[in-house]
């Protein structure tokens, strides 16, 4: 059985353009969109190379306050799932890829095992959307991009290594490609979503919508930024030796 069960509005007119929290010409992202498609390509193409542009980039935990910030996307060198997803729609909704964020809910402390515990300190779920696209006439997910791929590989062979199904942001099953035909999970194994508690809270256009949606879900509260300026460096470092690891 699927874990999207969320009732969403399916038609992708309703998921291009501008709208809260999306700003396609104030992102400034424009010519970055363009350049990395090829003239006549087909949308699944073109959803590809958006795609691979964002999967480059390394993986880091962002500011709370800028991630998500449209005007401030095309300065960062790097990122969380939640800038990599707010990127990746304005992105496909520039090359006329019809684009929204699915949110789910997973059990954070089998995903954060191994690391800092940002989401325990913070008081809160953890929280955090994938990108879905629409693509040949159906609506596909995924996060594979959230991590870069030498830091996935040391993450995955460290789970190996310890035997752990899901660990350091990560799951064991989880895939760093993605072809635009099927959807594709980093943080969770597609034919057991049971086992890391998915649920699935709805299609929203970027962080801004979702909060404004559903404002208990995410809120950035004084636990969470004192534990995000205390030890969002320390929570870095740790991935940052896993990467060398490749």
């Amino acid at each position: 059985m699927s874990w999207k069960t969320a009732t969403c509005n399916d038609n992708p007119d309703a998921w291009l353009g501008d709208a809260d929290g999306v700003e396609l010409d104030g992102c400034g992202l424009r010519a970055l969109g363009m350049g990395l498609t090829q003239t006549g390509a087909q949308p699944r193409a073109r959803a590809l190379a958006q795609f691979d542009h964002v999967a480059r980039i390394p993986f880091a935990v962002s500011d709370l306050d800028t991630r998500c910030v449209p005007s401030l996307l095309r300065h960062a060198r790097e990122g969380d799932g939640f800038f990599k997803t707010t990127l990746l729609v304005h992105l496909l909704r520039l090359v006329a890829v019809p684009a929204r964020m699915r949110w789910v809910q997973l059990e954070s402390s089998l995903l954060t095992r191994g690391l800092w515990d940002f989401v325990r300190l913070s008081g809160q779920a953890f929280v955090y959307p994938l990108t879905e696209a629409f693509i040949d006439g159906r609506w596909i997910c995924t996060d594979a991009y959230t991590m870069d791929a030498p830091l996935l590989a040391a993450v995955q062979r460290t789970l190996d290594r310890r035997g752990w199904e899901s660990g350091f942001m990560a799951h064991r099953a989880g895939t760093g490609r993605w072809d635009a035909r099927g959807d594709a999970y980093q943080r969770f194994d597609a034919a057991d979503p049971a086992a890391m508690q998915v649920q699935d809270l709805g299609c929203a256009h970027s962080l801004a919508d979702f909060t404004r949606q559903q404002p208990h879900r995410f809120q950035v509260t004084g636990a969470m930024r004192l534990a995000f300026v205390s030890q969002a460096g320390h929570f870095n470092q740790e991935l940052g030796q896993l990467r060398l690891t490749q």
